[in-house]
């Protein structure tokens, strides 16, 4: 691993983020769906920082909607605010970034499913953070779906 990413993944994890992982946009721009590709969101693109938080385990075992769907909230704006710390540290350092939001805007698509501007979950697996399970939810080691 090169200089560069070992410093953004250190910047990545004091800002917040359990995990994190890079991946060539070059790779992902082959595979993506066509509204999906990290060139589509910034043309010349090289790497995709994907990270996370864990979600709590309690947080399955609330019979209140309300505060599981409240906890869901904090969770998106939480990595939405790591987000945007990363994408602006990369830019002061000279490099172009963008931060993705985790939940949102999404686009309906012609065969009746959403899609937003990019894979997360396909982002995590190419930066080896995991993989796809059968249910195609991402799968961490350690942190499970």
């Amino acid at each position: 691993m090169d200089k560069l990413s070992q410093v953004v993944k250190a910047f990545t994890v004091q800002s917040g983020a359990q995990i994190v992982g890079i991946a060539s946009a070059e790779v992902m721009n082959q595979f993506a769906l066509d509204n999906q590709k990290p060139e589509q969101n910034l043309p010349g693109a090289k790497t995709v920082i994907s990270f996370g938080i864990r979600i709590l385990d309690s947080i399955f075992k609330t019979p209140n909607i309300r505060i599981s769907r409240f906890s869901y909230m904090y969770l998106h704006d939480q990595l939405d605010k790591i987000a945007w710390k990363v994408a602006t540290h990369l830019e002061e350092i000279g490099y172009d970034s963008i931060p993705i939001p985790s939940l949102g805007p999404v686009e309906l698509m012609e065969r009746g499913g959403i899609s937003g501007d990019i894979s997360h979950r396909h982002a995590a697996v190419q930066a080896g953070l995991g993989r796809i399970g059968l249910s195609h939810h991402f799968l961490h080691p350690v942190f499970g779906p």
